[in-house]
């Protein structure tokens, strides 16, 4: 269906639509699907099959149908950009973001380090098996750069590399990890289905992984799989006290402990896959092998879940100094 309209910036701002329209659908606009963008852009199904699942700064490159690998031009990036809402540097903190961080600060003054220790920080994330440019936070490297000496041979490894997905929760008394079945998308019905009802509600309700099953509270950062309505409203018919929409900031993943768990254990999985040799530093099962070896060891280590609930007053006091902005949590 490409016509005169398929230029360059045509083609970014139509992978920009399918994206932003798949984020929607996920967002609880359930009558969305990848026949009903392609209608709605006038493209092939499998041109909204192709991008359903991509990030927006994958558009920056490889844009060209017939597969070279072209630099795009600055006007293309600046759609992207404008479009999506996103600049290639973390973005500051909007006026609501300081407000809303400053208003659970305030909200949880009179807790006590006690209190604390009945929450249940969660997090999800993925691990590559390739260094990647430009990914932080929820990313881990496992291959060594030093390994890739040529641009193109990078490149293919960059688009053919394994990726697993790992949620983690953890208490005061244990660790619940739950690795993504391979080739299973992160979708919010995965999410509800799989995450929660499988695991976390079955978890959060054995008073042998909590101080207290009526007590316990569920905290996660605002990812879309959590943010979407039918995930709040799945918690609560659940019965599990947690921090909603209108109580949890966005953008503060330094006011979540999990993240601390997630760094811990790619650096681990890091270290280790670097010492294997060549050929099985490069295999997904090695990989998922070692992640498994550390969510193991992890499993119970109660003195490092203890001080990361206790650290909540020390990480809201320094949220209180910097004025609500980003601290060196």
């Amino acid at each position: 269906m490409a016509g005169t309209y398929d230029n360059e910036q045509q083609r970014i701002a139509d992978r920009i639509k399918c994206i932003a329209f798949r984020e929607a659908r996920d967002a609880g606009a359930a009558f969305i699907t990848r026949q009903w963008i392609a209608d709605k852009i006038h493209r092939l199904t499998r041109f909204a099959t192709q991008w359903w699942e991509k990030a927006y700064d994958k558009c920056f490159a490889d844009y060209s149908e017939c597969g070279r690998n072209l630099k795009l031009s600055q006007d293309s990036q600046n759609i992207i950009l404008n479009a999506s809402g996103k600049q290639k540097k973390k973005p500051l903190k909007t006026e609501t973001n300081i407000s809303d961080r400053l208003w659970l600060c305030d909200w949880l003054k009179n807790w006590t380090q006690e209190d604390f220790l009945h929450l249940a920080p969660a997090d999800e994330f993925y691990v590559w098996s390739v260094r990647k440019p430009n990914y932080q936070n929820d990313r881990i490297w496992a291959k060594s750069i030093k390994d890739i000496e040529e641009h193109e041979r990078y490149r293919e490894m960059v688009k053919n590399q394994a990726c697993i997905g790992i949620f983690i929760l953890f208490t005061a008394k244990k660790l619940l990890s739950v690795i993504k079945d391979k080739g299973v998308p992160w979708t919010d019905q995965y999410f509800r289905d799989t995450i929660l009802v499988q695991h976390v509600f079955p978890f959060l309700k054995n008073e042998e992984n909590v101080i207290d099953v009526d007590e316990v509270t569920f905290v996660h950062d605002k990812a879309p799989c959590m943010t979407a309505n039918m995930t709040q409203q799945l918690i609560q018919d659940n019965n599990i006290n947690f921090w909603g929409n209108n109580r949890w900031p966005g953008n503060s993943p330094d006011l979540n402990a999990a993240e601390r768990i997630g760094s811990i254990l790619k650096d681990e999985v890091e270290t280790r896959m670097l010492s294997e040799d060549k050929h099985d530093r490069y295999r997904e099962e090695t990989l998922k092998n070692h992640i498994c070896d550390v969510l193991e060891s992890m499993e119970t280590d109660t003195e490092l879940f203890e001080n990361l609930l206790c650290s909540y007053p020390s990480r809201l006091e320094a949220i209180k100094k910097a004025n609500g902005w980003h601290t060196d949590y």
